[in-house]
Formats: structure tokens, C-alpha cells, sequence
């Protein structure tokens, strides 16, 4: 689904959520739009990273690539989240 995207990081911050520190990221991720040529299509949003994750993907200088696995892993538990609520439907 956003196996093109690139993303990068906007802002971030630390902030404490539930007891725990995390790093509040700002970002955009940015894809090519199916079948058009030299049009993109934005996506802009905020995901929550645990400290040491975000630290450590810092170090190995991979940060886009956290963000992006963190925004599918959202996008993901959000899909299957409304799949059980339409079979509940049911």
C-alpha cells in the first residue's frame, strides 16, 4: 500500500504518554499517485515512538524507515480493527 512512500521526519518532541516517555514525530510521507505520471500524493501525520526505538534508529540513521513501519503498523491495526466491527455487524 505506501511500499513507494518516502517519509520524513517534520518535527518531534518528547512527550509522556500512559507513564512512558515517547517521541511525538511529525512527519510526511510522500508517494507517487497510481497510473500519473509526476504527481504525488501527501500524507501528513503524527506518530508516537518509543524513546529508545527512536534513539536507536537515530544512531543507524534510519529514522524515515521507523516512521514508515510505524504508520503502517497503525494504518494495519486500524484495517483490521473495522473488519472486526463489520463482522460483529453481521
Amino acid at each position: 500500500m505506501m511500499n513507494n512512500y518516502t517519509f520524513t521526519e517534520q518535527s518531534s518532541k518528547n512527550v509522556e504518554r500512559y507513564g512512558e516517555q515517547v517521541r511525538l514525530v511529525t512527519f510526511r510521507g510522500s508517494g507517487p499517485r497510481d497510473g500519473i505520471d509526476n504527481e504525488y500524493l501527501n500524507v501528513d501525520g503524527r506518530v508516537d515512538i518509543p524513546l529508545m526505538d527512536y534513539f536507536m534508529a537515530g544512531v543507524d540513521n534510519r529514522i524515515p524507515a521507523l516512521i514508515k513501519d510505524k504508520v503502517i503498523e497503525q494504518l494495519t491495526a486500524r484495517e483490521q480493527e473495522s473488519e472486526g466491527e463489520e463482522e460483529n455487524a453481521e
